[in-house]
C-alpha cells in the first residue's frame, strides 16, 4: 500500500472533521435535553408538591367535617337528653309517692339518652341496696351486682362522699372493675344524695360498640340522680308530716 495521497489525507480530515462537528452537535444535543430534563423533573417534583399539599388539605378538610357531624351528634344527643330528663323531672316533681316516682321514670328516658342498660338501687330501711327500677338486667344478675356492690367498702364510701364514676373520667382500674361488675364496656355509676347523704344508686351502660360515655352524659345522669333524690326526699318529708298529723288527730280524738 503506498503513502497518502494529498486527496487521502483531504478525505480523512474531513471524516474527522465530520466525527468532530457530529460529536460537537451530539454533545450539545445532550446538554439541551438534559436541560430540558433537569427542568420537566423541576416541574414534575413541583407539581406532586402541589398535590401533596392537595391530598393534605383534602384530609384536613374531611377531618374536620367529621370533627364537626360527631360535634353536631353530640349536641343533638345533649339536646335530646336535655330534653327528656326535663319532662322525666317535671313529672317525678309532681308526685310525692314513691312507688310513683318510680312508676314515672319510664325506659324510653335511659334510650333517649343513649342507654342500653340502667339500674335504680334504693337503701331500705335496714341500709340494703333492692332495685327500684331496671333494664337489661335479670333478676339473678341484679342480685349478683348488689352483692359486688356491698362487698366493695371502698367505692361505697367514696359513692357516699358524692363521688361518680364513669368511662370518661375514672381511672381505667376502678373503671375496669366496675365494667365488670354490671358487665358493660361505656358506663356511668352516680349516687343518689339527700341531705341524710347517700339513698341510692343510678347506673348507666352500654356494650362495647355504642358510643362512648362523654362527661356531658355523666352531668345528666347526675342532674337526674339529684332530681330523684329531692323527690325521695320530698316523698318521705311528706310521709312523716302526714303520719304526724295522723298521729296529732288520733290523739285530739282520745282527747
Amino acid at each position: 500500500m503506498g503513502p497518502f495521497t494529498d486527496l487521502d489525507r483531504t478525505l480523512i480530515l474531513f471524516i474527522g472533521m465530520f466525527f468532530f462537528l457530529a460529536a460537537g452537535l451530539l454533545l450539545v444535543f445532550l446538554i439541551q435535553k438534559s436541560a430540558e430534563l433537569a427542568e420537566a423533573q423541576a416541574k414534575i417534583g413541583k407539581l406532586m408538591r402541589s398535590f401533596h399539599e392537595i391530598d393534605e388539605q383534602a384530609k384536613l378538610i374531611v377531618k374536620t367535617d367529621l370533627e364537626l357531624n360527631k360535634a353536631q351528634e353530640e349536641l343533638d344527643k345533649r339536646l335530646n337528653g336535655l330534653e327528656a330528663l326535663q319532662k322525666t323531672s317535671r313529672f317525678i316533681s309532681t308526685t310525692l309517692d314513691e312507688n310513683e316516682i318510680f312508676g314515672r321514670l319510664d325506659q324510653p328516658l335511659m334510650t333517649n339518652l343513649g342507654f342500653e342498660k340502667d339500674l335504680i338501687l334504693i337503701n331500705d330501711e335496714s341500709k340494703r341496696l333492692h332495685s327500684r327500677m331496671e333494664l337489661g338486667f335479670s333478676k339473678d344478675e341484679i342480685r349478683t351486682i348488689i352483692h359486688h356492690l356491698e362487698n366493695d367498702p371502698t367505692l361505697l364510701n367514696s359513692m357516699q362522699e358524692g363521688h361518680a364514676f364513669s368511662s370518661a373520667t375514672s381511672v381505667k382500674q376502678r373503671h375496669d372493675e366496675i365494667a365488670k361488675i354490671f358487665g358493660v364496656e361505656h358506663l356511668i355509676l352516680t349516687p343518689i344524695m339527700s341531705q341524710a347523704g347517700m339513698v341510692g344508686i343510678v347506673f348507666v351502660g352500654a356494650r362495647s360498640d355504642a358510643s362512648a360515655v362523654t362527661a356531658g352524659d355523666e352531668e345528666l345522669i347526675s342532674i337526674l340522680a339529684n332530681q330523684v333524690g329531692q323527690s325521695l326526699e320530698n316523698a318521705q318529708l311528706f310521709e312523716q308530716v302526714y303520719r304526724s298529723s295522723q298521729m296529732l288527730e288520733s290523739k285530739v280524738q282520745e282527747r
